[in-house]
């Protein structure tokens, strides 16, 4: 039998921490609150710290856009990269949007993954998207250059990219 149970008793033994908590409740103190967790300050180690992968903050950022017509390379097409059907958080900032990036890429390094469904791209430098935009780099089978935009306004976003470009 354990000092802290009755003989006979169907209460399980009071552990030391519940103890604690209990003295610390009836005499009005409160316990310690958990520690917040460490953040460093900013710069390269903080960038890093998102789920243990570095951002993309340099290189340009392109949105593929499927187009039916006749594709003229080079040419604007007229029409603008909509986010408008991406998925969003309780504050209306996309979650996963699909572009193409990776650090310092230039157009003709990064573009190289892009399906070929899409006839047409829109394009931003990663340095002009908005502050507490995330830049992430996602690749997928066959395009190591897939990332994911978040954090932004699918409204905004249209906005950012502008004008699409024949491929």
């Amino acid at each position: 039998m354990t000092p802290d149970v009755a003989k006979g008793s169907h209460m399980p033994p009071l552990r030391t921490p519940t103890v604690i908590t209990v003295i610390a409740a009836l005499s009005g103190c409160a316990p310690a609150p958990p520690e917040a967790p460490v953040r460093p300050a900013p710069g390269p180690v903080a960038e890093a710290l998102v789920g243990g992968v570095v951002p993309v903050t340099t290189g340009v950022v392109i949105r593929g856009l499927s187009m039916p017509g006749i594709p003229a390379p080079g040419q604007k097409t007229g029409r603008t990269c909509d986010f408008s059907r991406e998925d969003v958080d309780q504050n209306g900032r996309m979650t996963d949007a699909s572009v193409q990036c990776q650090p310092g890429g230039t157009y003709a390094s990064t573009i190289g993954g892009l399906a070929p469904p899409f006839t047409a791209y829109c394009m931003i430098d990663a340095k002009r998207l908005p502050g507490g935009a995330r830049l992430i780099p996602a690749p997928v089978s066959g395009n190591a250059n897939h990332c994911s935009l978040s954090a932004v306004k699918p409204k905004d976003a249209t906005g950012f990219f502008g004008g699409a470009t024949w491929r």
